[in-house]
């Protein structure tokens, strides 16, 4: 039995985390979806990002700028997070592997120009076309951690385009 912060006491029995709240006080029963997606929600900031620059989009002149920096921050939020759950450097031996480095170039490319197009530039239909040029990049990235995934897809796309 461990204690929290705030002095509610903790026990992991199983599959639940039961959080007891004194004596006279019913328990409270957390369930492992419940417990997942707070500490998901709380580890992982990408939503976070995605709905302020969603918000800002329609800020007269300056949301598609404001949208593709906070869609950036997102995914830079996304790849700390990562880093964060494995290990910053088994993370970046991960993203240098053979069948992930070119995703990998391609995505972080695709970071850093829509920066610029966004800052430097200051064209927002570029700054936009590289926003999903890393929707792309990130995908295909994420889908090298599934096995066959990569296939899966390509066959698909073929199959449609035959």
């Amino acid at each position: 039995m461990g204690h929290a912060r705030q002095g509610v006491p903790r026990v992991f029995c199983g599959w639940r985390l039961v959080l007891s709240f004194g004596t006279t006080s019913p328990r409270i029963v957390l369930y492992p979806f419940i417990f997942i997606v707070h500490a998901i929600a709380k580890r992982l900031h990408f939503p976070y990002f995605v709905i302020q620059g969603t918000c800002l989009l329609w800020v007269p002149r300056k949301g598609l700028t404001l949208f593709a920096v906070f869609y950036s921050l997102g995914n830079i939020a996304s790849l700390l997070s990562t880093m964060f759950l494995t290990g910053p450097l088994k993370q970046l031996k991960r993203m240098c592997d053979k069948t992930r480095a070119l995703a990998t170039g391609i995505m972080i490319t695709c970071l850093v120009l829509t920066f610029c197009a966004a800052f430097w530039w200051k064209n927002k239909g570029l700054a936009l076309l590289f926003c999903i040029l890393q929707f792309l990049a990130f995908t295909w990235y994420s889908l090298s951690y599934i096995p066959f995934a990569r296939d899966a897809i390509i066959k698909l796309f073929s199959a449609c385009f035959k």
